[in-house]
């Protein structure tokens, strides 16, 4: 039953993506027999992999891909280094203490700059609280979609699922409650982590199941 109710729900994670799984075909140069709009009906059947293809650009699947696996073109975002620093934030009212203050504008992410008034010297006056920020500094631009070796559908246990839930939650993500069940919550979960941490978004590619510790 709640394999069942798995596999119901994987389109609600799989929106960033385009799948294919390279089943034995050669003719990659031949016009398509049939289409399976992926985004917007049930999950594709076997056998319709075989001619699953981004029927925007026409474009077909790598040419390196392998028989029997199976691959998603996923959004690759930004990377990013993240910084956390720590500020004594004044909490009192500016010109009531002969105390020394300054007002220091920092750039928390590209193009998003807050202002914070710093406490200079903390033996001063005890109206200030310890805050930490963190800074987001861009390393490689990215925003374009890549082919990435995903897990394919009868993969996706009810195991798998529990552990994912298991290790989001552990690194402060909120993934719903420990049901097995990929929802809503899980998937925006799992988006966020891939978007923090450069992975490819919104599928369940090997790098982002390695950079979680799932076992697969």
């Amino acid at each position: 039953m709640k394999t069942s109710l798995i596999l119901s729900l994987l389109p609600l994670l799989f929106v960033q993506c385009q799948w294919y799984q390279n089943l034995p075909r050669t003719d990659y140069e031949s016009d398509p027999v049939s289409t399976h709009d992926y985004l917007q009906t049930d999950y594709p059947k076997q056998t319709d992999y075989v001619t699953l293809y981004n029927a925007k650009s026409d474009e077909y699947p790598p040419p390196h891909a392998e028989p029997g696996k199976c691959y998603a073109k996923c959004m690759m975002p930004d990377v990013y280094d993240i910084e956390g620093v720590q500020l004594a934030i004044y909490t009192g009212k500016e010109g009531l203490e002969n105390i020394e203050l300054e007002v220091r504008a920092i750039e928390i992410e590209p193009t998003l700059i807050e202002t914070y008034t710093i406490v200079v010297d903390t033996t001063q006056t005890d109206n200030y609280e310890i805050v930490n920020i963190k800074i987001k500094e861009l390393v490689e631009k990215r925003g374009f979609t890549e082919w990435r070796d995903v897990l394919c559908p009868g993969d996706v246990t009810v195991d798998l699922v529990h552990q994912v839930q298991d290790r989001l939650k552990a690194y402060g993500y909120d993934s719903g409650p420990l049901d097995d069940i990929m929802g809503k919550r899980m998937k925006t979960a799992l988006t966020q982590f891939q978007k923090d941490n450069g992975l490819p978004i919104g599928n369940f590619d090997f790098q982002t199941l390695d950079v979680l510790n799932i076992n697969y």
